[in-house]
């Protein structure tokens, strides 16, 4: 499963969440568009907006973009630090999903949204984002092949209860491995990100060192051992 503009903008992601994870905090809407207002505050009207995609947004976007870029961003990296008890998880075997992490760098695909469509996009990404506040807006600069641009980046938020910080590399591939949910498994949300980015002509050593430990889970069958599970 894919999300679309539709899934997010008609309630259908909030509605699934409800249905899989009842106690699962998630931000009112008059929170969540409080938080996009005081970006949208930062931002001058008539301009477009550059979004930083680094996970999922990079293959499945559900925004309308007028253009990308590959782009690479100083000063941040890309790890496998939010839980997921739904969509790649469940909460009973919550997965793993992406999040900037400060320190190193991180490639991934700068989309330009028209100035006239920055109120609608703006508003599908933080139905897509801003649901647990796990994800906290910020402004960064990424360079291009064009130039630079000074990108909208979703970056973890580190002080929310799905943020996962004590996880070494076969914890996470063990975690990876055994997770699955509604929108499907875990390693997916891994390969398909990996593949984009060398699709795009780019690559990530962290990606590809955790796909080759989950495939030799995989072809141990579960032998390693059991996965941790979220502290709640």
């Amino acid at each position: 499963m894919t999300l679309t503009r539709e899934d997010l903008a008609g309630g259908r992601l909030l509605r699934m969440i409800a249905r899989a994870c009842p106690e699962l905090v998630t931000m009112s809407d008059e929170e969540r568009e409080a938080t996009r207002y005081d970006f949208l505050a930062t931002h001058s009207a008539g301009r477009d907006l550059w979004v930083f995609g680094y996970g999922s947004l990079i293959w499945n976007p559900a925004i309308q973009a007028a253009e990308h870029r590959r782009a690479r961003l100083d000063g941040h990296h890309r790890r496998f630090c939010v839980w997921a008890p739904v969509g790649r998880g469940t909460p009973e075997r919550p997965g793993l999903v992406l999040g900037l992490m400060p320190g190193g760098a991180c490639d991934g695909i700068a989309f330009r949204v028209a100035a006239a469509d920055v109120e609608s996009e703006t508003r599908v990404l933080w139905l897509r984002e801003m649901i647990t506040g796990v994800y906290a807006p910020a402004r960064l600069p990424v360079d291009t092949p064009s130039g630079p641009v000074e990108c909208l980046a979703f970056v973890a938020n580190v002080t929310n209860d799905r943020f996962v910080g004590d996880l070494d590399e076969q914890q996470t591939a063990a975690v990876i491995a055994a997770a699955s949910g509604s929108m499907g498994r875990c390693r997916d949300y891994l390969d398909r990100t990996l593949h984009k980015l060398r699709d795009e002509g780019m690559d990530d050593p962290h990606l590809g060192d955790l796909q080759a430990r989950i495939d030799a889970i995989d072809a141990a069958n579960g032998a390693s051992s059991p996965a941790p599970t979220a502290n709640r």
